[in-house]
């Protein structure tokens, strides 16, 4: 497992900042709904960044990190669908409910493989969400382009994402240690993409 760097902890460091500042007074204009559901990503963006800055890459082999690192994808495409298509908020939310316990189940009852195939599945759902409706929101209907980093956020970390996944079923021979190098700027990036997309006035 690479060791971690000044610099990641550096990095690391801003993605809490970013998140934090983001959760006490970035998301107000929101509905009640979505602010509910970007607190809950942002948070554990906010507690990401300072585990991982504190006890650095080893923290990634814990087996519930997946579990709880997944509702980041999650909550920022739940509250996208809250904001924007409500009709829809219950039919994508019990979608994510029963992916995410298919999920828990899969990580504990499974083997390493299969597990990660199921949490790669749970990651594409979600992050296919963040990446396309910001488009059809943008392109389609008129709303500001700044929306369009919510794409870029979503791209982002989907990426990161699949590389873990892909190294862990062993599709992809990249030596895990470099997919950590780029790990901590890719996470920062996703953040503070995010919070531009969702700050519009």
């Amino acid at each position: 497992m690479r060791n971690i760097s000044i610099l990641d902890r550096i990095l690391f460091l801003f993605i809490a900042i970013i998140a934090g500042t983001e959760i006490v007074s970035g998301i107000n204009q929101h509905t009640l709904g979505a602010i509910t559901s970007y607190t809950v990503a942002f948070g554990i963006l906010v507690l990401a960044g300072v585990m991982l800055l504190l006890f650095g890459f080893e923290l990634l082999e814990n087996p519930f990190v997946p579990i709880v690192s997944t509702l980041i994808p999650m909550m920022l495409s739940l509250g996208l669908v809250q904001d924007h298509i409500p009709g829809m908020v219950n039919s994508y939310a019990s979608l994510l409910g029963i992916l995410y316990l298919i999920s828990i189940w899969g990580k504990f009852r499974t083997g390493a493989k299969a597990a990660a195939m199921i949490l790669a599945m749970v990651h594409g759902v979600s992050g296919l969400l963040l990446f396309v409706l910001p488009l059809v929101l943008c392109f389609g209907y008129g709303l500001p382009y700044q929306l369009l980093f919510i794409s870029l956020g979503g791209l982002v970390i989907g990426l990161e994402g699949m590389l873990l996944a892909l190294q862990k079923l062993g599709v992809l021979s990249v030596d895990l240690n470099r997919i950590l190098s780029f790990f901590p700027g890719l996470l920062l990036i996703s953040t503070a993409a995010f919070v531009v997309g969702l700050n519009i006035n």
